[in-house]
């Protein structure tokens, strides 16, 4: 009885995690998709960010890494787990330093950001 238990509350504890990732890489994916440009209205508001490729290429691998990762995790692959923490440690080195940079551009985005190539300019 007991095997069965441990094994339904890891097959609970995978899909949430993998639930969580998903949302993780569409979140990326967004970041993504705006500072490549691409406008996306909301209704009553429009998002908007200036084109940065450095962001766009980090926030897209990231994105990609992340849902393979819930993929993995999802349908339960032998090398759901490893993908999902490789995944997990890219997505936060991507999004280091938040207090300074919004999490999806991390250290690549604060450099560009320091050296004039980011229309934010070096205020932040």
């Amino acid at each position: 009885m007991t095997d069965v238990t441990d094994q339904t509350q890891a097959t609970r504890a995978a899909m949430a995690a993998g639930a969580l990732l998903l949302l993780a890489g569409a979140t990326f994916l967004v970041g993504a998709l705006l500072h490549a440009g691409v406008v996306l209205p909301l209704g009553v508001a429009t998002l908007s960010e200036p084109r940065i490729v450095p962001a766009t290429i980090v926030e897209g691998v990231c994105a990609l890494a992340l849902s393979v990762g819930a993929y993995g995790l999802l349908t339960r692959r032998s090398w759901g787990s490893r993908a999902a923490r490789a995944a997990g440690v890219l997505g936060v080195r991507a999004g280091e330093d938040s207090r300074t940079a919004a999490m999806s551009e991390g250290p690549l985005g604060l450099s560009a950001a320091r050296a004039g190539r980011s229309d934010r300019g070096a205020g932040r």
